[in-house]
């Protein structure tokens, strides 16, 4: 577990590299497929929580990792704003609207690689 949390974090302190090193998985279309990636790496650990949900017929997912996040900030400022807002457009056109006007945050941080 520590070490997949370790490479958690590198993902996130990760500098652009101008494309995927040679060992570098890309995310897949499939969000179940990256859910099922996922998984497999905690190896079905407790402390790997997925909400899956539906926002405008979209398919979308929070993962959180327990005790990383506490529960009543990722309900009310998080899960609570993304169903309360009205989406229309393509999947892009909303994954914009939640970076730009519900989780606008110096601490969001795209990422196209498992690694």
């Amino acid at each position: 577990m520590y070490k997949f949390i370790k490479e958690l974090k590198d993902i996130y302190t990760h500098k652009a590299t101008g494309g995927f090193k040679e060992s570098e998985t890309p995310l897949d279309v499939s969000m179940a497929k990256n859910l099922e990636y996922i998984k497999n790496r905690f190896e079905n650990s407790a402390d790997l929580t997925i909400h899956e949900m539906k926002l405008s017929g979209i398919d979308t997912a929070v993962i959180t990792i327990e005790g990383m996040v506490n529960k009543d900030i990722l309900a009310l400022g998080v899960i609570k704003p993304l169903f309360e807002y009205k989406f229309s457009g393509t999947p892009d056109e909303c994954f914009n609207a939640i970076k730009s006007e519900i989780l606008y945050t110096a601490e969001l941080v795209d990422i196209e690689t498992y690694e």
